[in-house]
């Protein structure tokens, strides 16, 4: 049976090298059982064969060197064998480490997770000192300075105090937000945390690219519609001067048309004083004549004053109550609802008064408008000017009810 010493050098220098190799991953999983914190039965184990991988480098060692001791000279397939175990037992260690790895937290496992976050990461102690920096953060980091973060605190005083960067500072101070050149947009909250009571400083990065440039589109958005909402008042009240330059003209050709019946009620009595009302005939000559020495500018200086004149014009009077809203869009609503009921209190209720009241409450504006006219017989069908008056207040998210019994009601809530 073949021995080692007999072996050519080539063959025990083989044999010598693979009991090297054991002894080394022996140690490395050795390290490894102590890092994972493995039982005391696993340790003991892997020390016997770390001890006999160590005892049989020692003896190979010795050997190899001819070293005149009383040492046994191992057969060939004793120390092959020996050595397939050892392999074994190192291949079984490896699967074991390997599993407990997976079923385990480490440091390095903590680590490798952090830098599968797409936010970053960085704390650091009150001087500075990074204790923990992940990939994402250092990746931010040279592309705002160029360099990678060694210093927490120097690199929040440049987030917080808009320091010299490689691209813009959409915002500073406590919750920073910065533009890179290559596009994206980041921004960053520090928070301050203990470790085992010592005080230390969170900063943690959010990719906003997509959420700023959904700032940027509702902004825009915002100002055309702003720009529309504009050009609606605007519209809105010259729809309103309009219909009261339209109501007006109205009157006037009522009142032209009057003209006729007047000069015959004078003439008639001129010719017998008896049959002819006077005060008929006094009222309908001073409508005209009112009308006829009014002067009318083209610019509306105040919304209320014109109705109020032109309300006195065609003889009606109006009582107002309460207060009238002094904001555009309500003000405006509120004189086309005028305009709009004396309208009617002269075509169809044959009234002289319209009663206007105006109050606050609950946050809301409360209109509320009647006339000493004739109830109407049926119900009232929305056109013309109630019509428009209507689309106005619900498009200003308002409401409107109109009630004919016991009498005419017009409410409006603003």
């Amino acid at each position: 049976m073949t021995t080692f010493m007999q072996l050519p050098p080539i063959d025990r220098g083989i044999l010598f090298l693979w009991s090297f190799l054991l002894l080394l991953l022996m140690i490395w999983q050795f390290f490894h059982f102590y890092r994972l914190n493995m039982s005391t039965r696993s340790k003991m184990c892997l020390l016997g064969v770390c001890f006999f991988c160590f005892f049989f480098f020692y003896l190979c060692l010795l050997m190899k060197k001819n070293v005149k001791l009383a040492l046994p000279d191992f057969s060939v397939g004793i120390i092959i064998s020996s050595q397939i175990i050892c392999s074994i037992a190192v291949l079984f260690f490896g699967i074991i480490i390997k599993k407990k790895k997976k079923s385990s937290i480490t440091p390095m496992s903590i680590k490798e997770a952090v830098d599968c976050l797409p936010a970053g990461l960085c704390y650091y102690y009150s001087g500075g000192l990074c204790k923990l920096v992940n990939s994402k953060m250092d990746e931010i980091c040279v592309k705002m300075t160029g360099k990678l973060l060694r210093d927490g605190q120097i690199f929040w005083k440049i987030l917080t105090n808009g320091g010299q960067i490689q691209g813009s500072f959409i915002q500073t101070g406590n919750n920073p937000i910065v533009a890179l050149k290559d596009g994206t947009v980041y921004s960053f909250k520090r928070n301050q945390i203990n470790f085992y009571e010592i005080p230390l400083y969170e900063i943690i990065s959010a990719d906003v690219t997509e959420e700023y440039a959904l700032s940027l589109e509702l902004l825009e958005k915002q100002r055309k519609g702003e720009e529309i909402n504009q050009r609606l008042r605007i519209l809105g009240e010259e729809i309103t001067k309009l219909s009261m330059e339209k109501e007006i003209l109205n009157s006037k050709i009522r009142l032209h048309d009057d003209w006729s019946k007047a000069l015959l009620l004078l003439r008639r009595y001129m010719m017998d004083p008896n049959l002819i009302d006077s005060d008929e005939m006094f009222q309908i000559w001073n409508r005209n004549i009112t009308l006829l020495e009014m002067e009318r500018t083209s610019i509306y200086q105040d919304q209320y004053e014109d109705i109020f004149r032109v309300a006195k014009t065609l003889g009606f009077q109006i009582y107002i109550s309460g207060k009238l809203p002094e904001e555009t869009e309500k003000s405006c609503i509120t004189a086309q609802a005028m305009i709009a009921c004396l309208s009617n209190l002269g075509r169809h209720a044959k009234g002289t008064k319209l009663y206007v009241d105006g109050k606050e409450q609950n946050g809301k504006f409360l209109l509320s408008l009647k006339n000493d006219g004739e109830a109407p017989k049926d119900k009232i069908r929305e056109t013309g000017g109630l019509a428009n008056l209507r689309r106005r207040v619900e498009g200003a998210g308002g409401t409107m009810k109109i009630e004919s019994m016991p009498e005419f009601e017009l409410k409006i809530e603003l």
